[in-house]
């Protein structure tokens, strides 16, 4: 009997916990799928294009709530979900997703448990069939069980659904990105975190010369070839990864093309976007040309009167010569009359040879190669070519102390100077103005040239703008806006940079500061070759017959000389005879004097060190870039017998050097 009771008091027990752990359970299945209807409401709504942080107010308490699940899967799902819709990451409607994944998961584990709990119901309705409430109890929970099932199958059934909806939004969303990305003219390149092609578009493709598929999938190194001044720049993850932006003045290209680079992370590796800034360049080196010539202009009156003055007075000093030659017998002190008339002459034609010097390292564009500057020079020289607009409504003062050589072009530092000289000569008034120019070093050891005028000075307002392209105070015809911003730009392409001081009704003050070049860089003279103990064979190749007239005449008691009118009389007596030096006109009508030194050196390689070419001016690019190559074989016209003699001695020694 006792035996009896204990079991029934056991079975009871049983019962109770089966039927007690069995409505838990069903309460977490409940809790459950609610939690994934919501979440579907939320991708639902994140695929109909509803903003992120919107939804998020409707699906926050679900997530927060997650995030302290039991289950370590689904509690770091809430956090990465949450914390995307908060951010308002594209990403967010996956990282629901994944949330809704868990939860699925940890429900169907939930329902084994159930299954098996019901198993053990089933049991315990069939010893409890004798107890009729509690069999009727559990006969009602069975029938709750089929549709909890129901609900599990059903929740199930939406999620399938939901993550079909979101691959499909996905795949359309892809071919999106693709369409618009083909669209671009700037090449993108996206790589992986190994540093990998991922993927390219079209634009990308036609710049680096290389096919889509072919590019995926190899390093960013080996398919994007980069150059630049100082080399490749450097395309590691690391670097793309710190958003590398090298804008137009990088002077980069890829194949022919000038590009600007640019790269950002992203969750991946990198994307690179390559512009091509080829048609920007032309453009803005066309701004510089305007600006250099806009200047040239505002002191070509000038420029034409300083190089008036000195031929009239060598003019009126040859005509002197050549009457005084012409009477026989000569008068008493002719002769030294005719000589200080040459040598007058002579100094009339070194001043007009300077200023027309001046005038075309200003007028012409600045070579590409830099080179150590003595700024003091470069500041007289802008001083002169500004003399004559300037003195007619300043005077000028000058106070220049020692300063470092600075790295750069001569027609770029000048071109600045000249513009600042300009510039402060237009603040002034009508006359009795003053513009102070001054060159030294600052504390630092950089090189300082200030320019400063005691004209109308500038409210903070103008003082904010001056370097803005196109943009000038002055009625519309009297400047182009174009003058500041050149000069800022060229120094800062030095290294260097402008401070502006200006109080209206005071004046202003302008400084370029600039680096000090480096030791290696310092300024050496080139040089002198001696002269040859011997006679040399010179052959002179011009279309001037008065120039070759005027070198025989200049250069017979030095040297043996012969004369030819162009390149093929110049062809046929190199044939005929020994030379050892060829000085050679570089411009002349049909063939020039690069086509006879190609001829030459295609027949003989040391013709290279033979020639000395005489040139008033490169005006072409192919010219412009032979006299860069080869800078020891030109002199500038016009010349002195002493300077030609030089030359030529020079020219020799390279010779014999290189015999």
């Amino acid at each position: 009997m006792l035996v009896g009771g204990a079991a029934l008091i056991g079975f009871a027990l049983w019962s109770a916990y089966v039927v007690l752990t069995v409505s838990h359970l069903r309460a977490d299945v409940e809790q459950r799928v609610r939690w994934l209807s919501q979440l579907q409401t939320t991708q639902a709504r994140l695929l109909a294009g509803d903003a992120p942080a919107s939804v998020l107010a409707a699906a926050g308490p679900t997530l927060s709530t997650l995030t302290a699940h039991p289950d370590a899967a689904t509690a770091t799902a809430a956090v990465a979900a949450r914390q995307a819709l908060a951010a308002g990451e594209p990403q967010a409607g996956a990282r629901v997703a994944e949330v809704a994944g868990a939860l699925r998961r940890s429900l169907r584990d939930l329902s084994v448990r159930l299954g098996s709990f019901w198993s053990a119901l089933y049991v315990t309705v069939g010893g409890a069939l004798a107890f009729g409430a509690l069999a009727l109890a559990l006969l009602a929970t069975v029938l709750r069980r089929n549709e909890d099932l129901r609900l599990t199958r059903t929740a199930l059934a939406d999620e399938v659904g939901a993550r079909a909806a979101v691959a499909r939004r996905s795949a359309s969303e892809q071919a999106e990105l693709e369409a618009i990305l083909g669209s671009l003219r700037d090449g993108v390149i996206a790589v992986d975190a190994t540093g990998a092609v991922r993927h390219l578009n079209r634009a990308a493709a036609r710049l680096i010369d290389q096919s889509i598929e072919g590019a995926r999938g190899r390093p960013l190194a080996a398919v994007l070839d980069v150059r630049g001044p100082s080399g490749p720049p450097p395309l590691d993850l690391a670097t793309l990864r710190g958003r590398l932006h090298l804008d137009v003045d990088a002077d980069l290209r890829v194949g022919e093309r000038d590009v600007t680079l640019t790269a950002a992370p992203t969750d991946e590796g990198a994307v690179v976007v390559l512009r091509d800034v080829t048609s920007e360049r032309a453009r803005r080196e066309a701004v510089a040309n305007t600006a250099r010539l806009a200047s040239v202009g505002a002191i070509a009156a000038g420029v034409a009167h300083e190089i008036n003055d000195p031929l009239a007075y060598v003019t009126t000093n040859l005509g002197f010569a050549r009457r005084a030659l012409d009477q026989r017998p000569l008068a008493d002190g002719a002769l030294d009359e005719v000589a200080v008339a040459l040598t007058e002459a002579a100094v009339g034609v070194e001043r007009a040879a300077s200023i027309v010097r001046d005038l075309r390292v200003v007028a012409l564009p600045a070579p590409d190669q830099r080179a150590p500057l003595a700024v003091a020079a470069v500041v007289e020289r802008s001083l002169r070519m500004a003399a004559a607009s300037v003195r007619q409504r300043a005077t000028v003062e000058r106070a220049f102390a020692p300063a470092p050589p600075v790295l750069g072009t001569e027609a770029g530092l000048g071109q600045a100077v000249l513009n600042l000289v300009l510039n402060a000569a237009k603040a002034l008034p009508a006359e009795g103005g003053r513009v102070r120019i001054s060159v030294g070093t600052t504390p630092e050891g950089e090189a300082i040239v200030e320019v400063q005028d005691d004209g109308c000075g500038m409210p903070p307002e103008v003082q904010q703008r001056i370097f803005e392209p196109f943009f000038t105070t002055r009625p519309q015809g009297e400047g182009h806006g174009l003058g500041l911003a050149i000069t800022r730009r060229v120094i800062e392409q030095m290294g260097g940079r402008i401070e502006v001081h200006s109080t209206p009704g005071v004046g202003t003050r302008m400084r370029l500061i600039l680096p000090p070049a480096t030791e290696s860089a310092r300024v050496t003279p080139l040089p002198r070759a001696e002269t040859p103990s011997s006679r040399r064979r010179v052959l002179v190749v011009d279309d001037e017959p008065a120039l070759g007239r005027a070198l025989r005449r200049s250069l017979r008691d030095h040297h043996e000389v012969e004369v030819a009118g162009g390149v093929d009389e110049a062809e046929r007596l190199v044939a005929a005879q020994h030379f050892d030096v060829i000085v050679c006109d570089l411009l002349m009508p049909g063939r020039d004097g690069v086509e006879l030194f190609e001829a030459l050196i295609a027949r003989d390689a040391r013709w290279r060190t033979r020639f000395l070419f005489m040139t008033g001016g490169t005006v072409a690019a192919r010219t412009e870039a032979f006299r860069l190559e080869m800078p020891r074989a030109f002199i500038d016209k016009p010349f002195t017998p002493a300077a030609l003699l030089t030359a030529i001695n020079d020219r020799l020694g390279d010779r014999d050097a290189d015999a």
